[in-house]
């Protein structure tokens, strides 16, 4: 599991928000997963900012990872 904790560490430092928490958090199985979000800017007429809710989950294994986002929904 050499990767899973510089993973945790991108992930606890990427989605530094107090919503942002993990849903799993294993080493054993070396699998993350939590909610993260990012602002993002939807140009009409008039530029409004948005948050754009994911689920995140990255699985390492064996000096692999993968990583999958799934569940977008925005707030605005």
């Amino acid at each position: 599991m050499q990767l899973y904790t510089p993973a945790r560490s991108w992930y606890a430092s990427t989605f530094n928000s107090s919503k942002s928490e993990f849903e799993i958090d294993d080493k054993e199985t070396g699998v993350l997963m939590g909610k993260g979000f990012s602002d993002i800017i939807v140009t009409t007429l008039i530029p409004v900012k948005l948050k754009l809710w994911y689920t995140v989950k990255v699985e390492v294994k064996d000096g692999r990872y993968r990583y999958q986002m799934t569940d977008f929904k925005y707030e605005g």
